[in-house]
């Protein structure tokens, strides 16, 4: 991945262990030959689309995230465990500032997007700004939610889009989707709308 090295240890299955940053273009399917294996990350960032496995453990201070988005593309993290993703006390999946650019919305376009001072507007209407600028119309199924957070006017990218599917989740950090917030001096202008955190667990924990 990237030309860093691969860490991997071997008990009675293999683990495949991301003790700083990894990149990975596509999926993320350890196993070397024999199919998803569980994933430690720990103490470091995996930076990938999708992860197939069959334990999930994230801790100390490791984190699970996409890449940064483009005014061509943006990233859906995807998250299948068969049996177990745990989430330490200091650990998260974080999907934060990784939806549209400024100014886009839904499809990845400019056309309707957030003006000024306006902040993104996804599954619920943003105001216009003080100047009467516009947000971008709100789009989003609350029920299934399933797009990218909009840019603000002025400001920084939406939320991200993570979808987690899992046996059993035991959650004690946390999993985020937040837009980037801008500042200028003391006042917040043209943040992005939040992101998508679908979650599909048999047991839920944390």
């Amino acid at each position: 991945f990237g030309g860093r090295r691969q860490i991997a240890r071997w008990q009675k299955r293999v683990v495949f262990r991301v003790d700083r940053e990894r990149r990975h273009g596509n999926r993320f399917q350890p196993g070397f030959g024999r199919g998803a294996s569980p994933v430690v990350v720990s103490a470091g960032n995996a930076v990938v689309n999708r992860v197939v496995a069959t334990e999930l453990t994230i801790s100390n201070g490791g984190v699970l995230t996409t890449f940064d988005p483009t005014a061509s593309q943006v990233h859906k993290l995807e998250v299948e465990v068969s049996g177990t993703l745990t989430i330490d006390a200091s650990s998260r999946i974080d999907v934060n500032s990784k939806g549209y650019l400024a100014r886009r919305t839904t499809g990845n376009t400019t056309v309707g997007g957030a003006k000024g001072d306006a902040s993104g507007s996804y599954g619920g209407q943003a105001p216009p700004d003080a100047g009467g600028n516009p947000s971008n119309q709100a789009y989003g199924d609350y029920r299934e939610p399933a797009d990218w957070g909009s840019g603000g006017g002025n400001g920084g990218p939406g939320g991200g889009w993570v979808r987690v599917v899992a046996g059993h989740l035991v959650n004690n950090g946390a999993v985020t989707a937040n837009a980037e917030v801008v500042r200028q001096g003391i006042k917040l202008v043209g943040r992005g709308s939040g992101g998508s955190i679908s979650v599909h667990v048999g047991v839920l924990e944390g």
